[in-house]
């Protein structure tokens, strides 16, 4: 534990130091945390979200509601979830980008691994933005946008897949040209 705890705080003294190598010891814990963060505050946040929504349709009565009289104050705000989802993705991928980084490079891979499923991440963000809000104003979405991010959404899993395998491989032994091995834990 307390190495893991070590390793956490060393990675958020790095979180702008793109070089160098971190073995999978010191990158785990520190990735792991981030994300758990992410999933508790997207599920607080989605939790306070849908129960103010549907406190909003009680106070209004049942059959108002199932009459479809809510308006778009009382019902959940779908853009306002996007937009949070957005944000908390956004500061999940700055404060892993350098701790990937160093986790490529300890397996003599280029950062530039890391970026391979973030164009796929950005469009299924935005598509599903727009989406949200076509359906806030009254439209549906085409049969096209949705096929689209169908596809986006299955090559952006493939990409992350990826990345996890080469986060997730041992490091190279011995030096490589991102630096000199770390010592073991």
């Amino acid at each position: 534990m307390r190495e893991a705890l070590a390793s956490i705080g060393n990675q958020l003294r790095s979180l702008l130091n793109f070089t160098g190598r971190d073995n999978r010891a010191a990158f785990w814990p520190y990735a792991g945390l981030v994300v758990s963060i992410l999933f508790v505050a997207w599920s607080l946040f989605m939790g306070h979200a849908l129960v103010n929504g549907m406190g909003s349709a009680q106070q209004l009565g049942s059959a108002q509601a199932a009459a479809g009289g809510l308006s778009g104050q009382t019902a959940p705000n779908f853009g306002a979830m996007i937009q949070a989802m957005e944000v908390l993705v956004l500061a999940a991928v700055a404060l892993l980008a350098a701790a990937v980084t160093r986790r490529l490079h300890d397996s003599g891979r280029s950062g530039l691994w890391g970026l391979a499923p973030l164009p796929f991440l950005l469009f299924g963000l935005l598509a599903m933005s727009k989406i949200f809000h076509g359906f806030q104003n009254g439209g549906e979405p085409g049969t096209t946008a949705l096929v689209a991010i169908f596809v986006n959404n299955i090559v952006y899993l493939a990409m992350l897949g990826l990345l996890i395998f080469f986060l997730a491989k041992p490091g190279t032994r011995g030096d490589n040209r991102y630096g000199p091995t770390l010592p073991k834990p």
